[in-house]
């Protein structure tokens, strides 16, 4: 008898998707199928998809349900303007981060991922920012964090380039010597950090 039962709720799921596949409501065709499988399932097969139908539309000329990407109406044969594709808006927001910045808070870690787009190449074992390989998340969230505390300062007008095309963390970087004597790193992002002296300047990239 229970076997008949868990059947029978196992039986009703049939027509209840497949209405659900053409824009019904799964739930009401659960029970019809559960009161009268076959002809919920009879009926479930006879009907049309309706306009809430995953990849179907209404034509606006003849009401009929037809493919989405359809520029011709099967039915009435006008032709179909080109539906406009929706907008994510996610990808539009902006993202914004109010807490404090550093890079042992879990929350801060997350805003540099998101808005820096770091991710894992699993092909090359490196975690990608900035269009550069980094072997751990760390590294790759250091570079991120300098780039995000460097985006609030000025940019500053060089003096004189002292060194071009040092690596420091993965990046190639410049070094330029200001009128004030202190050196300034610049970035491929285009944000520039600056020190007290070159010795400094080299100890901080070459962590």
């Amino acid at each position: 008898m229970e076997l008949f039962i868990l059947l029978v709720l196992l039986l009703a799921i049939i027509p209840a998707m497949i209405a659900s596949n053409k824009g019904r409501s799964f739930a009401p065709w659960y029970f019809y199928g559960l009161a009268f499988f076959l002809i919920a399932l009879i009926h479930s097969l006879l009907i049309k998809p309706d306009e809430n139908t995953p990849g179907m539309k209404k034509c606006p000329q003849c009401s009929s349900i037809i493919p989405e990407a359809a520029k011709i109406c099967p039915a009435c044969r006008s032709e179909l303007p080109n539906t406009p594709q929706k907008e994510n808006d996610g990808i539009s927001q902006k993202i914004s981060y109010a807490g404090p910045v550093n890079l042992q808070l879990i929350g801060y870690q997350d805003y540099l991922v998101k808005k820096y787009n770091i991710s894992k190449n699993e092909i090359l074992n490196k975690y990608i920012f900035s269009d550069q390989g980094f072997n751990t998340i760390d590294d790759a969230l250091a570079a991120a964090h300098d780039v995000e505390t460097l985006s609030n300062k000025p940019k500053m007008q060089f003096e004189h380039e002292v060194e071009k095309g040092k690596i420091g963390r993965g990046m190639v970087l410049d070094f330029s010597l200001r009128g004030n004597g202190k050196v300034v790193v610049s970035h491929p992002s285009g944000y520039y950090k600056e020190y007290d002296s070159m010795e400094e300047a080299r100890s901080e990239t070459e962590k």
